[in-house]
């Protein structure tokens, strides 16, 4: 009726087990490639700058009290979501030049 066998090589969910073990080393070299490739850091370059475009759309659509709870101005979307604003603390105290003597 049944047969046995001490042969781990044999067992469905030992052998299933193992093919999902060589597909996923296989997915990860095919990562490695990928990012090593210039095709794989341009599809990572138009991943991100789609990323970007749906982040920055979405908070324009927010109105400017939401903006303002998580501080941001309208004008500074783009640059916050590239990475490029670093908004400083509302307290913060802003360097002025020491003002010149007319001497």
């Amino acid at each position: 009726m049944y047969s046995y066998s001490k042969d781990p090589t044999r067992s469905a969910a030992l052998a299933a087990a193992s093919s999902y073990a060589q597909a996923r080393s296989a997915l990860a070299a095919a990562s490695a490639w990928m990012a090593a490739s210039w095709l794989g850091r341009a599809a990572t370059a138009l991943l991100r700058a789609r990323q970007e475009r749906v982040a920055i759309d979405e908070l324009r659509g927010w109105d400017d009290h939401m903006l303002r709870d998580i501080g941001l101005d309208r004008m500074h979307v783009e640059p916050a979501v590239r990475g490029l604003y670093r908004p400083q603390p509302q307290d913060a105290e802003i360097p002025r030049p020491p003002p010149q003597s007319s001497r």
